[in-house]
């Protein structure tokens, strides 16, 4: 997936989990790509 993103850094990213499976916070490194918008079975959070 890195390919795409670097070829198309303006698409629009979405993750999707279950409620329960969302933290405050979550470490990351250099090669992560952070969503715009999260999609749960209860909320949509942008």
């Amino acid at each position: 997936m890195t390919d795409f993103f670097s070829k198309t850094p303006n698409a629009f990213k979405i993750g999707i989990c279950f409620d329960e499976c969302l933290v405050d916070s979550i470490e990351y490194d250099e090669y992560d790509v952070k969503t715009d918008m999260v999609i749960t079975d209860k909320r949509v959070i942008i």
